[in-house]
């Protein structure tokens, strides 16, 4: 079971009202840009190599070894997330696994499916009224929310994500996906849709894909006695004694589910640890990532 009255502290970073942003080529290129960004600084980044384990011994210094190399370090700012956090071994790791700030933070799993239409169908139906669509929510139904993507280079496709889940149908998802039936799998999105846009004919989608997120997004678990703001200043030195810092949308779940998380909790260390200023971070109505283009390192 989940906490789920956290999001209630910052109702509006949770609002679907916000626009929502996909990078070309997908959320991973978050990543494989930072990381071009920071090797084009003179950054060394080690990719593929799971952490088996951190260390440190009575100078303080971590060890920490991968399944390839040994690497000593003085600090360390980690962005692995609790679910695969709690496998590593050492007692640096350990000691932040005991915690019970650690030990609240529950994942959850999140279905999406996403299709391609030779017909973009929605655009007849009278549920538009003239508007532009671009969401669609229907907790009624398995695929509980539609996202249609209206950027040039998806919309050309008739791109959608036409289910979103994670609630009570991942586990039908789940065994769509895991069946290998790509017909049953087309027939449940057709129908899925065709009982929400009653006044018109929805097609059998051309190609569909579909994951489960296993550890999507993070919430506290129910009846923790932390609220966002503990795990926040918590994460930022979970263990007095380790001079280790935890970043991830996993470590600040005031904005679960979204970059905003990760960004925010990373901006938060940066300020308190390492002297970067961001003196519109307490701002709630500025989303992060404008928050980070007026610091002044960045």
């Amino acid at each position: 079971m989940l906490d789920f009255s956290l999001h209630l502290d910052n109702p509006d970073q949770t609002s679907f009202l916000r626009p929502s942003r996909y990078l070309k080529g997908g959320m991973s290129q978050y990543p494989y840009r930072m990381m071009a960004n920071a090797v084009s600084k003179g950054v060394r980044v080690f990719a593929g190599e799971a952490v088996l384990s951190i260390d440190s011994g009575m100078d303080t210094r971590f060890v920490i070894r991968t399944e390839k190399r040994t690497i000593v370090a003085d600090r360390i700012i980690n962005a692995i997330d609790a679910f695969a956090f709690g496998k590593i071994a050492g007692n640096v790791a350990r000691d932040i696994q005991n915690t019970k700030q650690f030990q609240d933070l529950k994942y959850t799993s999140c279905a999406t499916v996403d299709a391609w239409w030779d017909d973009r169908f929605w655009e007849r139906s009278q549920l538009l009224q003239g508007n532009t669509l671009l969401q669609i929510s229907n907790h009624d139904e398995c695929f509980n929310l539609m996202i249609i993507p209206n950027y040039p280079y998806v919309k050309g496709s008739n791109g959608t994500r036409a289910a979103y889940d994670d609630g009570v149908c991942v586990e039908t998802w789940r065994d769509l996906l895991n069946s290998g039936n790509a017909s049953l799998l087309r027939e449940e999105i057709r129908a899925g849709m065709q009982r929400v846009f009653t006044d018109v004919v929805v097609p059998l989608p051309r190609t569909v894909k579909g994951f489960v997120h296993e550890q999507a997004w993070y919430n506290l678990g129910a009846m923790s006695p932390f609220n966002n703001e503990d795990i926040r200043k918590w994460a930022v030195r979970p263990v007095s004694l380790w001079d280790v810092s935890m970043v991830g949308e996993a470590y600040n779940p005031a904005y679960s589910s979204w970059t905003e998380g990760a960004i925010r909790s990373t901006m938060w260390t940066l300020r308190e640890k390492y002297g970067f200023s961001f003196p519109c971070l307490e701002y709630l109505d500025l989303g992060a990532l404008n928050c980070a283009s007026q610091g002044s390192q960045f």
